[in-house]
C-alpha cells in the first residue's frame, strides 16, 4: 500500500515539474516572440520568428509527450468546439495531399502562416496552453509577459523614433516603419491588444492601486502607438471593446444595485470611446487631423494586399476547378498569376504575385477549399458560441474571475477578427491561438467543454500501446523539426549567396552556396536561382580572352547544361509555377543570339507554358518581344510589345523598347510619337519626360529640349541626369547664368564628380562645356 502512494505521489511530483516546465515555455514564448528578431542579413525576420515559435512549441509537445510516458494517461474531449478545432489542420492536411505540390503545402517553401506545419503548430500550441492554465491566476503571467514586451518595445520605438531609422537598425529595421512585431499593421494590432488587457485591468482591478497604474501607463503608451499606426480597423475595435465595456458594465451594475451602491464603472472606458471615435471619424472622412503623429514621424506604410472585389474573382475562379480543397497552401499566388483582373497592370502593383487576398479567411477558399473555410468558420463561430456561454456564469464570480474571464475572452475576439479583415503575421497568430487556449482552460474549468481522462497505469498490454504510440509521435516530431531546421538553415545559405554576388561580386562562392541551400532544402526558387546564376557564369565564359576554343566550348556545355538542369528540376517541382518555366525559356532563349540549333523553339515553347500559366501578365509578352529580337524577327517583335501594351497601356520599358527599335531603323519622328504617347499614359514620370527631351537634345534642338528637362526636374527635383542635360541645353540657347547655376547646384550635391566642376569651368571660360572630357575618355 505504501508503495503504491509512493508511486502515486512519485507521478503527481514528475507531472508537476513537467507541466511547470511547460508553463515556462508558455510564459517565456508570450514575452520573447513579439520582441525576438537576430539581427543579421543572412537569416530573414520573418524566419527568426517562426524559428522561435517553432523551436518553443517542439519543447512544449516533447514535453506532454514525456508526461504521458511517465502517467501513461491522456485525455479526450467529445465536445464541438474540440472536434473543429481538430478539423482545421486535417483540412489543411487534406489540402496538402491533394494539391499537387506536397512538399510546398506541408512544409513551405517561404516562413509564412500558411503551410499545413505552422497552422499544425498553432494548433499544439493552443492545446497545449489549454492544460496549462489550469487557475485563473496563472492567466497573470501572460499578461505578465506581453507587459514586459511591450515596454521594452515602447522604449526601443521611441529611440527610433527621435534618432531616426538608421538608430537600433542592426542593419535590418531600415525604415521608419520598421518594428519588432513585423508588419506596420500587426505592430498596430499588438498594441491595441494591450490596450483592451491594459482598460480592462485599469477597469476590473481598481482597488490594487498599483496595478491600476500600471494599467493606466500601459493605456497611454499602447494608445499613442495605436495613433502612430493609425489603421481604422484596429481603432474601430477599439471603439467596439469601450461600448461593449461600458454597456456590460451598465447591465452588471443594474442587476447589483439592491445588494451594493458600488458601481463598477470606469472614465478610462469612456476616454478610450471618445478617442478611438475620433480617429474613427477623422480617417473614415479622410482628413488630415487624425493623421499627425504619422506625419510627424514621417511614416510611411507599404504594406499591400489585393482589394476584396479582386479576391472574390480569383476564389471564383478556384471553386471552378477546386471546390472542396482548394488550389493548395500554395496556390493562390498561382491562381493568381492565372486569374488577376486586368485592370491590376495600370497599377504601381502590377508586377506582384500576391500570395494572399484581402483576407486570411478568405484567402481560405483559394487555398483550402470549401472544406477548410467552413472548418474555419466552425471553430470561429463556436469560439464566440462557448466564450458567450462562459460570461453567462459570471453574475456568481468575484472581481479576479470577472477580470481574468472577459480580459481573455475580449482579447481573443479581438485578436480573431483581424483574420477576417487582413492578414495577420506569425506573432498576432501566435497570440490569437494563445489566448483561445487559455479561453479553452477556462471551459474546462468550467465544466463547459468536458474532458474525460483515461489512466492506463494498470493495464499492461494498452500502456505498451501508449508507449509505442507516444514513442512514434516523438520520432514525428523530431524528424519535422529536423526538417524545419533544414529549410531555415538552406534559407541563411540563399541570403549568403545573394549578399556575396552583389556585395562581392564572386560568383563561384555564390553558386557554392546556392547549391548547399538547394540540396538542403528542394525549393523550386533555389533552382531558378542557381540557373539564373549558371546565365551569368555564361556570360562570365563568354567574355573570356585568349582561351582556347575547345576549352571555352567544354566550360560553355558544362554551364549551359546546368543552367537547363536546374530550371528543369524547378519546372518538376513545380509545374505550376510560371516563373519556372520562365527560367526554362531563359535559359535557351539567352543563346538564340548564338544561333544554336533548337534554341529558339525551345524558347517559344516553354515561354507559351509560362504564358498559359499567367495569361495577362504583360512582362511575358514583352520577353517574347526580346526573343524575337534576338532571332532578328523584328516585326514579330513589334506584334509582341502591342500585345504587351494593350495588357498594360502605360507600360514603359515596351514603348522604350519600340521606340529603340525604331530609332534604330532611323525612324527617329515615330520613335518620338512613340515616346509622346506614352507621356500621355504616364503624365508624372520624370524618365519619360527625360527621354522626350533626350530625343531632341540629341538633334541639337535645345529649345525644345528645354521644357521637357525642366518637367521632368518639376516632377522630381533631385533628378541629376534631368538637371546635367538642362544645364548643357541652357549653355546651347545661351543662357549662360542658367546653366552655371545649374551646375554649381549639382557640383554641391554631386561633390565626388570631378566632369561636374570642369564642364562649370568651361562654361565661365566661355568654352564648350564638354571641352576636354572627350580626350580624357
Amino acid at each position: 500500500m505504501d508503495e503504491q502512494i509512493n508511486l502515486i505521489s512519485s507521478q503527481k511530483a514528475n507531472s508537476t515539474l513537467t507541466r511547470n516546465f511547460s508553463f515556462g515555455l508558455i510564459a517565456i514564448l508570450s514575452f520573447l516572440l513579439p520582441i525576438f528578431f537576430i539581427p543579421a542579413q543572412s537569416l530573414s525576420f520573418l524566419a527568426g520568428k517562426n524559428t522561435l515559435l517553432i523551436t518553443f512549441v517542439f519543447g512544449l509537445v516533447i514535453a506532454w509527450l514525456f508526461g504521458r510516458l511517465k502517467n501513461k494517461d491522456f485525455s479526450l474531449s467529445k465536445n464541438l468546439f474540440v472536434i473543429s478545432a481538430v478539423l482545421v489542420p486535417f483540412s489543411y492536411l487534406l489540402s496538402s495531399l491533394f494539391s499537387g505540390s506536397i512538399r510546398a503545402s506541408i512544409f513551405g517553401f517561404n516562413f509564412g502562416v500558411n503551410s499545413f506545419v505552422m497552422v499544425l503548430a498553432f494548433f499544439l500550441l493552443m492545446f497545449l496552453a489549454a492544460r496549462l492554465f489550469i487557475e485563473k491566476k496563472k492567466v497573470l503571467y501572460l499578461y505578465a509577459g506581453l507587459l514586459f514586451s511591450s515596454i521594452f518595445m515602447l522604449f526601443f520605438q521611441v529611440l527610433r523614433l527621435i534618432f531616426g531609422p538608421d538608430f537600433l537598425s542592426f542593419g535590418v529595421l531600415n525604415t521608419t516603419s520598421s518594428n519588432l512585431i513585423g508588419a506596420w499593421s500587426d505592430f498596430g494590432v499588438f498594441f491595441g491588444l494591450i490596450s483592451v488587457i491594459s482598460l480592462l485591468t485599469i477597469v476590473f482591478m481598481r482597488d490594487n492601486k498599483a496595478i491600476k497604474m500600471v494599467g493606466y501607463a500601459t493605456l497611454v503608451g499602447s494608445l499613442f502607438f495605436v495613433a502612430l499606426v493609425n489603421v481604422l480597423s484596429v481603432w474601430f475595435v477599439l471603439f467596439s471593446a469601450a461600448l461593449a465595456l461600458i454597456i456590460y458594465n451598465f447591465i452588471t451594475n443594474k442587476k447589483k444595485e439592491h445588494e451594493t451602491k458600488k458601481k463598477n464603472t470606469s472614465i478610462a472606458s469612456w476616454v478610450v470611446l471618445v478617442i478611438s471615435l475620433f480617429f474613427v471619424v477623422t480617417i473614415s472622412v479622410g482628413g488630415s487631423i487624425g493623421n499627425f503623429l504619422p506625419s510627424m514621424f514621417n511614416i510611411q506604410n507599404s504594406e499591400v494586399r489585393p482589394s476584396v472585389g479582386s479576391t472574390i474573382d480569383i476564389i471564383q475562379a478556384s471553386l471552378a476547378s477546386d471546390p472542396i480543397f482548394g488550389k493548395g497552401l500554395d496556390g493562390f499566388s498561382k491562381q493568381w498569376s492565372m486569374s488577376r483582373p486586368v485592370g491590376i497592370n495600370n497599377t504601381q502593383f502590377w508586377n506582384l504575385d500576391f500570395n494572399t487576398g484581402a483576407n486570411f479567411v478568405l484567402s481560405s477558399l483559394v487555398t483550402v477549399g470549401l472544406f477548410g473555410f467552413f472548418s474555419w468558420v466552425l471553430f470561429f463561430g463556436l469560439i464566440i458560441y462557448f466564450g458567450l456561454k462562459l460570461l453567462k456564469g459570471l453574475s456568481r464570480r468575484n472581481q479576479f474571475d470577472h477580470y481574468v474571464t472577459l480580459s481573455v475572452f475580449f482579447a481573443t475576439i479581438y485578436l480573431w477578427f483581424f483574420s477576417f479583415i487582413s492578414t495577420p503575421g506569425v506573432v498576432i497568430f501566435a497570440l490569437s491561438f494563445l489566448f483561445t487556449g487559455v479561453l479553452l482552460s477556462l471551459l474546462y474549468q468550467e465544466k463547459i467543454v468536458k474532458v474525460k481522462k483515461f489512466s492506463l497505469a494498470n493495464k499492461t498490454g494498452k500502456s505498451i500501446v501508449l508507449i509505442i504510440v507516444v514513442i512514434g509521435l516523438f520520432l514525428v516530431s523530431a524528424f519535422s523539426y529536423y526538417l524545419f531546421v533544414k529549410k531555415v538553415s538552406s534559407s541563411m545559405k540563399v541570403q549568403k549567396s545573394l549578399i556575396v554576388l552583389n556585395a562581392e561580386n564572386d560568383i563561384d562562392k555564390s553558386l557554392e552556396l546556392m547549391v548547399g541551400a538547394a540540396e538542403g532544402s528542394k525549393n523550386d526558387l533555389y533552382y531558378r536561382l542557381l540557373s539564373e546564376m549558371n546565365l551569368l557564369k555564361l556570360q562570365s565564359v563568354l567574355a573570356q580572352e585568349d582561351v582556347a576554343e575547345e576549352v571555352l566550348a567544354e566550360q560553355f556545355q558544362t554551364i549551359f547544361a546546368n543552367a537547363r538542369v536546374n530550371a528543369e528540376i524547378a519546372v518538376s517541382i513545380d509545374s505550376k509555377n510560371y516563373q519556372n518555366w520562365l527560367a526554362l525559356g531563359k535559359v535557351y532563349g539567352s543563346v538564340v543570339p548564338l544561333k544554336i540549333e533548337g534554341s529558339y523553339d525551345e524558347a517559344i515553347k516553354y515561354y507559351g507554358e509560362a504564358i498559359n500559366l499567367s495569361p495577362t501578365n504583360p512582362s511575358l509578352a514583352l520577353t517574347l518581344a526580346n526573343l524575337e529580337i534576338a532571332n532578328e524577327d523584328i516585326e514579330k517583335a513589334k506584334g509582341y510589345i502591342g500585345s504587351a501594351i494593350q495588357l498594360k497601356n502605360n507600360y514603359t520599358e515596351a514603348y522604350y523598347l519600340l521606340a529603340q527599335i525604331e530609332s534604330a531603323a532611323g525612324n527617329e519622328e515615330e520613335a518620338v510619337k512613340i515616346i509622346e504617347a506614352l507621356a500621355v499614359q504616364t503624365p508624372n514620370d520624370p524618365e519619360v519626360q527625360l527621354q522626350l527631351g533626350f530625343f531632341k537634345y540629341n538633334k541639337q534642338n535645345y529649345e525644345e529640349a528645354i521644357p521637357y528637362f525642366e518637367k521632368a526636374l518639376e516632377l522630381n527635383p533631385v533628378f541629376a541626369d534631368a538637371a546635367y542635360l538642362l544645364g548643357l541645353s541652357y549653355n546651347g540657347v545661351g543662357k549662360t547664368e542658367e546653366a552655371i547655376n545649374l551646375f554649381t547646384s549639382l557640383q554641391q550635391a554631386i561633390p565626388e564628380d570631378e566632369n561636374i566642376g570642369a564642364i562649370l569651368e568651361n562654361i565661365k571660360a566661355g568654352r564648350e562645356p564638354l571641352f576636354g572630357l572627350e580626350q580624357q575618355q
